[in-house]
């Protein structure tokens, strides 16, 4: 229930200080979020230049964009690629004699994502496949992977 403002407010002979109204936080809109992604996505970036190169407008590279995303989302869903094994990357560290910390700094990765690897909590196939290549390539001799 509102409050009548006192007597003394009445009859003032100028208004009150306006109070600044509440803004909810926003999320950013889908079509900046587009535009960051064409600016920093290579893969992106190349279809976009592609498209430019057969004369497309920008209006139209979004839409053929979705379209290419929506067909490759429709590919990954109908044929999953099968999983990499990642059982054998932390015996093979081991073997090795590197420790969780010298693989992430020489791979510029954190401690929490060679783990993740190694645990096999994670389905990022480039970053499996790197790692698994880092790994041939600190191997003793003698040793395969």
């Amino acid at each position: 229930m509102r409050r009548l403002p006192g007597a003394g407010l009445l009859w003032q002979d100028h208004p009150s200080p306006a109070q600044p109204r509440w803004q909810p936080l926003r999320e950013p809109r889908p079509a900046s979020r587009r535009r960051v992604r064409l600016r920093t996505d290579q893969r992106i970036r190349d279809y976009t230049a592609s498209r430019r190169a057969a004369g497309k407008t920008s209006k139209e590279i979004l839409r053929c964009l979705k379209r290419a995303i929506a067909r490759e989302v429709y590919h990954l869903l109908t044929n999953p690629p099968e999983p990499i094994s990642t059982t054998q990357l932390r015996p093979l560290r081991q073997a090795a004699g590197i420790t969780i910390e010298t693989a992430a700094h020489d791979l510029h990765w954190s401690m929490a994502t060679v783990s993740h690897i190694e645990r096999g909590h994670t389905s990022d196939r480039a970053a499996i496949i790197t790692y698994r290549n880092y790994l041939a390539t600190q191997q003793p001799p003698g040793c395969a992977i």
